[in-house]
């Protein structure tokens, strides 16, 4: 009797402990799928399609209760944000190491949800309205993604405090201004670390980028080229980049006198200019590497010659201009005496191709690699002439100085013939005037006389 009355009280033991372990652990874990839910607070779930599954069967109310929804390995390259409407009271948010790329459209009204973490992604862009419905958000986690720039600045919460952009890869020659206004910028925890990935700019500071960027433009406006794009052209890892000016196609008829600071590079092509003096009298132009002059009314370059402008620029384009002839020797010592050269360029010009101009330009061209189009530039088109038209290289100095040679030949047999009378006249002068003096025989001519 006793025995039986100790095997139950042990059944009724183990029955109750039993009871009670899965009691606790149903209230603080259920698994669906591969999604786990903690303290009827916290959601984690491994994959996109688990997440999505556990919200097509789980209960509005469950859903409604989560704190916290973590999301890892989300193999989609796509969210629809919209699919978390039901998590009411959700206060985080994290979606990390995935393929995810762009959302498509912006975050629900959860008026709960403080912070968002989506790090380790490929997010290539954002909209800046992505939070706009998020009025208690206060950190966003955009760490390690792909994206390359964000035109705009989000619209937060009013106590919004962090956002978090590095490892990304910024491209700077897009524009992201609104980094440089302090009420955006000043959230922006790790702003002091965003450097450049894009080619021009690889490894600088994304800010200091977009301050000089910002200062140039500001620059261009103040010196009068308000039709001018100003940009920087280089920057170098410390001190002031160097910037160039497009007044390409701005109707100019003269150089700008002013530029500014630092401009190494002018595009001022498709104009109407015709002089270029401004580049040896001002001495701003001392400074400038590389112009592009192209599609101007250019005539001559002889007022370069022996400026300190020739002497130290880098690359000069004249192609299609009015020039027809240069004055080679001239610049021929210019241009050895320039080691900074590197480009020029001077085809589509109406060349002269002449026996006396061509074969000293054609030296000239062979000479100096860095005239780069020395291949294509070609004598000026002319009715009836053989040469029009033809490259200025390929001219052998037999076909230019053919027709000349012929000429010269009549005027230099007239010119010896003027020069055996003159030697004949002189030698019966001095036959008479020995004649007379030894003598006294006068010259027949004198006794006719």
């Amino acid at each position: 009797m006793t025995k039986n009355i100790l095997f139950c009280a042990f059944l009724i033991l183990q029955l109750s402990t039993s009871f009670c372990a899965e009691n606790i652990t149903q209230a603080t874990l259920t698994e669906t799928s591969n999604c786990i839910v903690k303290n009827n607070v916290f959601l984690e779930c491994d994959d996109a399609l688990s997440i999505v599954n556990w919200i097509s069967s789980a209960n509005l109310n469950v859903i409604e209760e989560i704190e916290k929804l973590t999301i890892e390995n989300w193999q989609e390259k796509v969210v629809k944000p919209s699919i978390f409407k039901n998590f009411t009271n959700l206060r985080e948010f994290t979606l990390k190491s995935g393929n995810l790329t762009k959302f498509l459209g912006d975050f629900p009204a959860l008026n709960y949800l403080e912070k968002i973490n989506v790090t380790d992604n490929k997010i290539k862009d954002v909209y800046n309205t992505l939070f706009k419905n998020l009025p208690e958000l206060k950190t966003v986690d955009l760490r390690r993604n792909n994206l390359q720039t964000i035109t705009k600045a989000f619209i937060l919460a009013k106590n919004f405090s962090e956002l978090y952009l590095f490892g990304n890869h910024w491209d700077c020659t897009k524009p992201m201004k609104w980094l440089l206004n302090v009420s955006h910028s000043s959230y922006v925890a790790d702003l002091q670390t965003l450097k450049c990935s894009d080619k021009k700019y690889h490894t600088r500071h994304l800010v200091t980028v977009m301050e000089y960027n910002l200062g140039v433009k500001e620059s261009c406006r103040k010196s009068g080229l308000k039709n001018c794009t100003c940009s920087i052209y280089y920057m170098q890892r410390e001190g002031s980049p160097s910037y160039s000016v497009n007044c390409s196609n701005r109707g100019f008829y003269s150089l700008p006198e002013i530029l500014p600071l630092n401009t190494t590079v002018l595009y001022i092509s498709h104009n109407n200019i015709s002089d270029l003096r401004p580049l040896v009298t001002n001495s701003l132009y001392h400074d400038i590497d590389d112009i592009y002059l192209n599609n101007n009314l250019v005539t001559s370059i002889e007022v370069l010659e022996n400026s300190v402008y020739l002497n130290n620029f880098r690359l000069l384009s004249l192609e299609s201009n009015k020039i027809s002839k240069i004055s080679v020797f001239p610049l021929k010592n210019a241009f050895s005496r320039n080691p900074n050269l590197q480009s020029v360029f001077l085809s589509q010009n109406p060349w002269t191709c002449n026996c006396k101009f061509t074969p000293k330009f054609q030296q000239l061209l062979a000479k100096f690699e860095f005239i780069r189009d020395a291949r294509n530039i070609t004598c000026r088109f002319e009715q009836d002439n053989p040469f029009s038209n033809r490259p200025v290289m390929s001219l052998t100095k037999n076909e230019l100085c053919h027709q000349e040679n012929e000429e010269f030949l009549v005027i230099d047999i007239v010119n010896c013939i003027l020069g055996l009378l003159i030697f004949v006249i002189l030698a019966k002068l001095f036959y008479d005037y020995i004649q007379y003096r030894h003598y006294g025989r006068i010259p027949w001519l004198v006794k006719i006389i």
